[in-house]
C-alpha cells in the first residue's frame, strides 16, 4: 500500500503563505448554502431542496480578492423576482423587490456604512395584485438590519428587504423560480467582469427610470445575475467523519461550532486554505460560529474518538479549486477515484487520513493504492 508519512509537507503547507480568497458569492436558502466564483455576468441556475415556509434568503458578496478603491461614495444595488410557475394566466405573476444602498465607505480594503448611508427600497407585484411600496431607510442602525457589512463582505437579507419595502416579511420560498441581480459601483472593482454601461444599468439591471438616484451611483459599475429554484431537488443526509488531530476537509454543508456541530472546546486550530496563492489564513475558533460549505480547511481536533457530523447535501457534484501547481477536489457523495482521473486530467490524488499521507495513482492496482473512493467532507490534493 502506498502511504506517505511526510510531516514536512504538512508543515510546509501551513506556512507557505497567509493570503485568503474565498468564493466571491454565495446564495443561502434556509440552512442550505451554495458558493460560486464570479467569472462572468451570468451565474448558472442553482436548485435547492424544500425548506421551511419561513426560511430566509441571504446573498453574500465576498470582495476580499477584488481591487477596492478608497472612496466615500460606493454603492450597491440588488433586485429579486419571484416567479409563480403555477400561474393560471398566460403571463406568470411575479413579485419584485429592489434596493440600492448608498453611500458606502471603502478604506484600506474595508467596506463600511457611513452615518448618512441609506437604503432605498421598492417592492411590488405584477398583474392585477396592486401592491406597491417604496421606502427610504436612513437610520444607520436600521440600515444595518437590511444589509450587513463585515470587512470585505456584503450580506443582503431578502426578508428584511421585504420589510424595508413594506411588504410582508415572510415569503414562502418553496416551489418558485427566483431571479436575482446584484450590482455595485466601480469603486468595488471585480477584475473578472466587464463594467456595465449606464444604459445597461437603467434598462436591465435596475429598471427604475422614475428615480435616477437608483441608477446614477451604479453607472459603469459591475453586476451579476442568476436564477435559483427551491423544492426542485431531493436533499440527501450525508455523514462526515473527523479524526483526532489534523483533518484536511472541504465540507458539503455548513457545520456549526458548538451545539449540534463541532465542540468549540475541542477545536484546537483552524486554517483556511487558499489554493490560488498557496497560502493559508489562521482563524481563531473563538471568533467564528461555523465552518462554511465548499471551503477547504485544515482543522485540528483534540478528541479521542472519531467525530461524526450529520447534515444535508443537495447536489452529487465534484467541486474543484484550482491552484497554480496543486489543486483541491471535494465531493458531495462517495465517488470512485477511477471515475474522475480523466475528468480532472490527473494521474493521482493525495489525502491526509489523520495520521499519514495516502495516495491513489492511476495505473497502480487498486489493492496497492491507499484509497479508491473520494468521500464527502474530505479534501484531496492533485496536480
Amino acid at each position: 500500500m502506498v502511504q506517505w508519512r511526510n510531516s514536512l509537507l504538512l508543515i510546509a503547507l501551513f506556512f507557505c503563505g497567509q493570503n485568503l480568497n474565498a468564493a466571491d458569492f454565495s446564495v443561502q436558502v434556509g440552512s442550505h448554502v451554495q458558493q460560486v466564483d464570479i467569472s462572468g455576468t451570468s451565474i448558472s441556475q442553482i436548485d435547492f431542496p424544500s425548506v421551511s415556509e419561513d426560511a430566509n434568503l441571504v446573498f453574500t458578496i465576498d470582495a476580499s480578492g477584488w481591487n477596492l478603491q478608497d472612496t466615500e461614495s460606493a454603492a450597491f444595488g440588488f433586485s429579486i423576482e419571484r416567479h409563480d410557475k403555477e400561474s393560471t394566466v398566460s403571463t406568470d405573476e411575479y413579485r419584485r423587490a429592489l434596493m440600492v444602498v448608498r453611500p458606502l465607505k471603502v478604506e484600506n480594503g474595508v467596506i463600511s456604512l457611513l452615518p448618512d448611508t441609506e437604503v432605498r427600497g421598492w417592492g411590488w407585484k405584477y398583474l392585477n395584485q396592486g401592491e406597491l411600496a417604496w421606502r427610504t431607510v436612513s437610520n444607520q442602525t436600521e440600515v444595518a438590519q437590511y444589509i450587513s457589512i463585515n470587512g470585505q463582505s456584503i450580506v443582503v437579507d431578502y426578508h428584511n428587504l421585504r420589510t424595508a419595502a413594506r411588504l410582508s416579511a415572510v415569503s414562502n420560498p418553496n416551489d418558485f423560480d427566483w431571479e436575482y441581480r446584484l450590482l455595485w459601483s466601480d469603486h468595488l472593482s471585480q477584475g473578472s467582469l466587464q463594467p456595465l454601461s449606464a444604459s445597461e444599468v437603467i434598462d436591465t439591471w435596475l429598471p427604475i427610470s422614475l428615480d435616477s438616484s437608483f441608477t446614477d451611483p451604479l453607472s459603469q459599475g459591475y453586476g451579476v445575475n442568476g436564477r435559483f429554484t427551491v423544492g426542485q431537488v431531493a436533499a440527501t443526509n450525508v455523514d462526515v467523519q473527523l479524526n483526532p488531530g489534523w483533518n484536511l476537509i472541504e465540507l458539503p454543508y455548513t457545520v456549526s461550532l458548538g451545539t449540534g456541530g463541532i465542540p468549540v472546546q475541542q477545536l484546537e486550530s483552524v486554517w483556511q486554505i487558499d489554493v490560488t496563492s498557496g497560502g493559508f489564513t489562521q482563524i481563531n475558533p473563538q471568533e467564528i460560529s461555523m465552518l462554511q460549505a465548499s471551503t477547504p480547511y485544515w482543522v485540528k481536533l483534540s478528541i479521542n474518538e472519531v467525530l461524526t457530523l450529520s447534515g444535508v447535501t443537495m447536489l452529487e457534484e465534484v467541486r474543484v479549486t484550482e491552484g497554480p501547481q496543486w489543486n483541491l477536489v471535494s465531493v458531495a457523495s462517495n465517488t470512485a477515484v477511477s471515475s474522475i482521473y480523466d475528468q480532472l486530467s490527473t494521474q493521482g490524488f493525495w489525502y491526509w487520513d489523520g495520521e499519514q499521507w495516502m495516495s491513489a495513482l492511476s495505473g497502480v492496482p487498486t489493492v496497492l493504492n491507499g484509497f479508491d473512493v473520494l468521500q464527502p467532507g474530505s479534501a484531496y490534493y492533485y496536480k
